[in-house]
């Protein structure tokens, strides 16, 4: 299964629709508008831990518009949006971790 998925520049980590092109449920390509390569290479990283994923590759495109393309491949099972959106909110997760270890870290220095 092929799709574009877009997302704004104001809500990076938010796919919206999906269209599917063709019949293979294991494989889909996903496109976020006004993206580049740092994070296209946080979510494909964040992907490829998910045990169900067998390939995720990234395409950084800029040239007339910045976007990035992410594709993955999944185990039968899962599907690759499945899969990006668990990988999503896991990284969601981290950084919100992230966020508060420095936020303490700030305070206790002050």
């Amino acid at each position: 299964m092929s799709s574009s998925t877009s997302s704004s520049p104001s809500s990076p980590s938010s796919p919206s629709q999906s269209s599917p092109t063709n019949a293979d449920p294991i494989s889909e390509t996903f496109r976020f508008e006004g993206q580049g390569y740092t994070a296209g290479c946080v979510v494909r990283q964040t992907v490829l831990k998910d045990k169900d994923v067998l390939f995720a590759g990234l395409h950084v495109i800029t040239e007339p518009k910045e976007h990035i393309l992410i594709r993955i491949q999944t185990n039968q099972g899962t599907t690759p949006q499945q899969a990006l959106v668990r990988s999503i909110h896991r990284l969601r997760c981290e950084l919100g971790i992230l966020e508060s270890t420095f936020q303490s870290a700030l305070i206790s220095h002050k």
